[in-house]
């Protein structure tokens, strides 16, 4: 009896061929229900995987959602695995709660043929596309991502990222960095250089010229500290 070949793995086939399977179940084209990757599984035949059970719905979205498929159905199929007899959902675990609450004896799914950590990166990739996540599910999805990937902290904490949040804008940063380059300080030093100018058209001679020259070193030293650049003392 010829062995059958051995299936490859998902783990080596990257972002883009993981994530042909959730391509198709958002597209939901004729093509894709014609090629028999979307079945019927009898809702009393799902079994949930493991990240998924941890997982809470809150009871009043869980009523919101019940309702809505008794008045339209299941429209998002959910993830699932054959598992002998039965299936492993993958992934729309509240979608299955709901369609039992709802009364329904079977809901919309797609067939996948990945299992364990494939399984998983799948149910995540879809988690990460269908929007925004909340603080704690980034840190649910990070421990499950050190449980079942093995993956260490930091690792965990790159593939599930804290949301960018701007810095409030604050001129403090600058002002204690730079405080000889602020706008402040430059202003008033282009206020004092006037100043300075009117005065001297009024008193020529600084009482401290003993050679009858106007001085004006204390005031270019002033100057020199407001804008930050060395004074004459500072030359060489």
């Amino acid at each position: 009896m010829k062995d059958e070949p051995k299936q490859e793995s998902r783990l080596g086939r990257g972002l883009g061929a993981m994530m042909s399977d959730v391509s198709m179940i958002r597209a939901g084209t004729a093509q894709a229900r014609g090629g028999g990757g979307f079945i019927r599984v009898p809702v009393d035949r799902v079994i949930p995987e493991s990240w998924l059970t941890d997982t809470p719905v809150a009871e009043a979205d869980l009523a919101r959602l019940a309702e809505s498929i008794r008045n339209h159905g299941v429209i998002d199929p959910v993830l699932v695995r054959k598992n002998g007899d039965d299936y492993a959902l993958l992934s729309g675990y509240a979608r299955w709660q709901a369609a039992k609450r709802a009364g329904l004896a079977d809901l919309p799914a797609m067939l996948s043929d990945a299992e364990g950590q494939d399984a998983f990166q799948l149910y995540l990739e879809r988690k990460l596309l269908s929007g925004p996540l909340h603080a704690h599910e980034r840190v649910r999805l990070r421990s499950q991502l050190q449980k079942l990937l093995g993956l260490p902290e930091e690792a965990a904490l790159g593939r599930i990222p804290e949301p960018d949040e701007p810095p409030a804008p604050t001129l403090a940063p600058a002002l204690v960095a730079e405080p000889n380059r602020s706008p402040f300080l430059l202003v008033a030093a282009t206020f004092l250089a006037i100043v300075l100018a009117g005065f001297l058209l009024f008193f020529p001679k600084h009482p401290e010229a003993g050679n009858g020259e106007a001085s004006i070193e204390p005031e270019i030293e002033t100057l020199a500290q407001l804008m930050g650049t060395p004074g004459r003392a500072g030359e060489t």
